[in-house]
């Protein structure tokens, strides 16, 4: 899985005390993600702080959000991780947290409908 997050979102791994492949070992991207997860996301209140971006995560939160990527959607999506990255390092204003977990959520449930 390390080789995969490097290949697909090779600047959310970057900070200090990296490995020589090129992660730091307090990231974890081999753990499946768990829907309990979303709690360890900054919070305001009693949902995800909408102010958060990637871009303001810790490479441990980012390395979560892609397995969240990765276990959710890349069996029949797998571009959609690198596309996420590109637009985050690209145009990080428009990546904010909570948003993408309430779209992506929200077309699993779309998408199970209609494949029903």
């Amino acid at each position: 899985a390390k080789g995969d997050y490097i290949s697909d979102a090779p600047t959310w791994s970057n900070n200090d005390n990296v490995d020589d492949d090129g992660t730091n070992d307090n990231i974890d991207v081999c753990t499946l993600w768990r829907e309990s997860e979303i709690s360890t996301f900054p919070h305001r209140f009693s949902c995800i702080d909408p102010s958060v971006k990637i871009s303001n995560l810790s490479p441990q939160l980012r390395a979560r959000f892609w397995r969240y990527l990765r276990d959710s959607f890349g069996k029949h999506y797998p571009e959609l991780a690198p596309i996420l990255h590109h637009v985050s390092i690209t145009f990080p204003q428009y990546l904010r947290v909570k948003e993408l977990f309430e779209s992506l959520e929200s077309f699993k449930i779309v998408s199970s409908i209609i494949i029903m």
